[in-house]
């Protein structure tokens, strides 16, 4: 799914690449923050519920980065 935003973002920002770099750092760090609170989170408690309680997170970016691309408002993918 990466690469097909960061393709959509190269042909709306007229081929910048400076944004594609922007928006993968973002997604690398993200990646990052949440790794090993997640890791924490799934032995200290069931693994179930926290895939659950990560799944609706990534319903949420999936829904604002639609809402994002719908609305051709590029700087809400960066936040």
């Amino acid at each position: 799914s990466t690469n097909i935003l960061s393709s959509y973002l190269y042909l709306a920002t007229n081929e910048n690449a400076e944004v594609i770099g922007l928006v993968s750092a973002a997604i690398g760090i993200s990646q990052l923050v949440s790794a090993i609170p997640a890791g924490f989170l799934a032995d200290k408690y069931r693994r179930d519920t926290v895939s659950r309680v990560g799944a609706i997170f990534g319903f949420a970016a999936l829904v604002s980065t639609c809402f994002a691309v719908y609305q051709d408002q590029l700087t809400a993918l960066i936040v």
